[in-house]
């Protein structure tokens, strides 16, 4: 995860598995679409971490990335889809200040999408 490698802890790094920039692999198949960032595996679980400015005008954004993300695991990985960690499987983590109210609408939609509420790191436990 090169720079953004401290925005996500393990609780256990023997339990890591791994991690894949997704971005960089699927960009040329998809390059106009909102792709993902990164897959982490983790304790034979995958989860998927984006790591992106957080106010409320990155939620739609946000939320495209999230559909497809979505569609390529149904379409195009199924077996990775399969493995998804039941905990907070979708998880938003800031590259700075996270400016969304816990309590707004904005944050409201992200929870309807499954998308955590971003954070400026996220623990694999």
């Amino acid at each position: 995860m090169g720079a953004n490698s401290g925005k996500v802890i393990a609780a256990d790094t023997r339990k890591l598995n791994g991690s894949v920039f997704l971005d960089s692999c699927v960009s040329a198949k998809y390059p106009q679409d909102h792709r993902w960032d990164y897959i982490i595996g983790y304790k034979n679980e995958a989860c998927f971490v984006e790591i992106h400015p957080a106010s409320t005008s990155n939620i739609s954004e946000m939320i495209n990335k999230l559909k497809w993300l979505k569609s390529w695991l149904q379409t195009s990985a199924a077996d990775l889809n399969s493995i998804k960690t039941k905990d907070s499987p979708f998880r938003w983590v800031s590259t700075g200040k996270v400016s969304i109210l816990k309590d707004s609408p904005q944050s409201l939609r992200l929870a309807a999408s499954g998308l955590s509420f971003p954070q400026k790191i996220t623990e694999l436990k």
